[in-house]
């Protein structure tokens, strides 16, 4: 397994009782898009516009009015225990005789599985001959298929033989394994209409605060180690969240490299997590490590090919932006005596872990988009590709630019590979800010540093308020030396000595904290830089230096239009430097009513409204 996780752990936490917390899914239809946040959580469609970000996301019950349901997810994402309770609630309202729950992998034969389903269940034949609805759910067709090769076929035959008007269907199944068959056979019977196929969303913020809770984890100090580490994407998935909250609880913290995480998860999410398919013996020919090996080979080629997703139906049918099965299975793939050959089973096998959900019918694509650009790049590296090979695919062949589409591509390939680094600093080193740089040597994060500050001197790029977090990767021993000369002189570029400002801020660089404060107080420099150094002065500065500002308080340092400098100064002086009665003296009415600014906010962490 990658960077020496020990398996045997990963299998332990596997057997684990699962923990059930009182989450609230949502479902998105399988041709719809959702907006996520940036780290990769749903936009909770409960919150002030979410339903306008997100309106097509909904809940189980939403759907009860859906004569034909078809519900899908990814391996470890919670879909049958999302069946599970919605099953209780129905039964609570519609009564135990009207809702059928069955899991299709406890049938080992078709006789079986008529008898007990259809022939000889006494709920049915008392509902043929009454009015009303019958609630049919269906689990895990997918374990079904591997005991009864014909399960599909068979479905549909014994369907058949009841009013579609009255028998509303649901049936349970991964992404990966829904047959074309079964559905294009529901569809006949039920119309277009009134058939519907969903699938189950990644989780929200508050569903990841409620397990970091139940574990007894501070969750806002764990979404901070999310967000410092950049795996969002993995804390949005229940079974990587769970390895996440392993990791925290036995470490305290998150490994230190975001690579070294992306691809301990992405593994995890290789590994089979159904335990009644371990216990069945049906976790598959493949490991967990040739499943995870064959992914990387389905990144490079999707993203370096630039295909949509991966057509799992017949070849010739194939739209023009996928990629089909076939065409991915061929050679092989590892080393020496762990080499295996990647045919159309292997490929299949690996389509039906957790790194993929649904695009369509016979269409896969990525869960998220991180976890094929960051296979992508350790692809090229575990296999030996060259330096000028590399290059190669990132860059455009004209210019020798980067192309914009595989930014993030290359910055998880300059955080693998240092020549790769240390290549895209001198073309394009705002790139690198999205990379794993945190864990570059001292050598090549100054590099960086010296290559966005110039770029910054030159125009070449201007900070689009990238963040603290960004910015704090770039920390190194020498830093207070590289941002002295921007930070106190005036004729350098505004926007470089802005983003010294930020960087020092981030970085915490407590020794320019009195030149930072000297330009906060300056009224001949630059609006933009005053403020970000005042900023940065409240967050490093000790007790003496914030005190230097209290004439930004009182209004003392110059034109202040937005009150900006007037807000932070507030903020630096405010109680240990500044009097009750001196506070009531300066507080007035915001200069424009309508800004969102420091000052408003010092109203806000005041509780004093004006």
């Amino acid at each position: 397994m990658p960077y020496g996780y020990d398996t045997m752990q990963a299998r332990h936490e596997r057997t684990m009782d699962d923990q059930k917390y009182n989450w609230l899914r949502f479902w998105r239809p399988r041709e719809a898009t959702v907006r996520l946040t940036e780290q990769g959580a749903l936009q909770d469609p409960e919150e002030s516009y979410g339903h306008i970000l997100n309106p097509h996301a909904v809940t189980l019950d939403a759907l009860e009015d859906t004569p034909c349901l078809v519900l899908l997810g990814d391996p470890g994402s919670g879909k049958s225990y999302e069946l599970e309770q919605q099953v209780k609630r129905h039964k609570e309202r519609q009564g135990d005789r009207r809702v059928l729950h069955f899991q299709l992998r406890d049938f080992q034969t078709d006789l079986k599985l008529c008898q007990d389903i259809f022939d000889n269940n006494p709920k049915v034949q008392t509902w043929i001959d009454e009015d009303g609805r019958l609630y049919l759910y269906l689990d895990s067709l997918d374990e079904g298929l591997l005991n009864v090769s014909s399960l599909a076929t068979l479905l549909l035959r014994e369907l058949k033989k009841y009013p579609p008007d009255r028998l509303y269907v649901r049936i349970a199944s991964r992404t990966a394994e829904w047959p074309e068959v079964l559905e294009k056979g529901l569809v006949a019977r039920w119309g277009e209409t009134n058939f519907r196929a969903y699938e189950l969303l990644p989780l929200r913020y508050k569903e990841i605060a409620e397990a970091a809770q139940s574990e007894g984890i501070d969750p806002e100090k764990f979404f901070n180690e999310i967000h410092q580490k950049a795996v969002g994407p993995l804390s949005a998935k229940p079974v990587t969240l769970k390895f996440l909250l392993k990791l925290y609880q036995k470490h305290g913290e998150l490994p230190s490299t975001q690579a070294e995480l992306y691809a301990q998860g992405c593994w995890y999410l290789c590994e089979e997590s159904s335990q009644s398919r371990i216990a069945s013996r049906h976790r598959g020919r493949l490991s967990a490590n040739k499943r995870f090996r064959i992914a990387q080979r389905i990144a490079a080629i999707t993203i370096f090919g630039n295909r949509a997703a991966v057509w799992t139906g017949l070849t010739p049918d194939t739209p023009d932006s996928d990629i089909a099965v076939e065409q991915l299975a061929s050679g092989s793939e590892g080393v020496g005596i762990d080499r295996f050959a990647v045919g159309d089973e292997e490929i299949r096998e690996t389509l039906n872990t957790g790194l993929f959900s649904s695009r369509g019918l016979n269409r896969v694509g990525w869960a998220h988009q991180t976890y094929a650009e960051f296979l992508a790049a350790r692809y090229l590296v575990e296999n030996g590709v060259s330096l000028d090979q590399k290059l190669a695919l990132i860059t455009h062949p004209s210019d020798s630019r980067l192309i914009p589409q595989l930014y993030e591509t290359a910055a998880w390939l300059g955080g693998m590979d240092h020549d790769v680094f240390r290549a895209i600093v001198k073309k394009d080193p705002v790139v690198l800010l999205r990379s794993d740089v945190a864990s570059a040597d001292t050598k090549d994060k100054t590099a960086l540093v010296d290559a966005l500050l110039e770029a910054a001197e030159n125009q070449e790029w201007i900070d689009d308020w990238l963040g603290l977090q960004i910015y704090s990767r770039l920390n190194h021993d020498t830093l207070v030396q590289q941002l002295t000369p921007y930070v106190a002189d005036k004729t350098r570029g505004m926007f470089a000595r802005r983003i010294a400002a930020e960087i020092a801020h981030a970085c915490e660089v407590r020794d320019l904290q009195d030149a930072l404060a000297q330009i906060a107080l300056d009224p001949e420099d630059d609006m933009t830089v005053r403020v970000n150094a005042a900023y940065a002065v409240v967050s490093i500065g000790n007790s003496a230096t914030k005190q230097k500002l209290r004439r930004l308080a009182l209004g003392q340092a110059g034109d202040d239009p937005e009150d900006d400098l007037k807000g932070v100064g507030l903020r630096a002086v405010w109680p240990d430097h500044l009097s009750s009665e001196e506070l009531f003296k300066v507080l007035t009415h915001p200069k424009r009513s309508s800004l969102l600014g420091s000052y408003k906010g010092v109203h806000s962490s005041t509780g004093i409204k004006l």
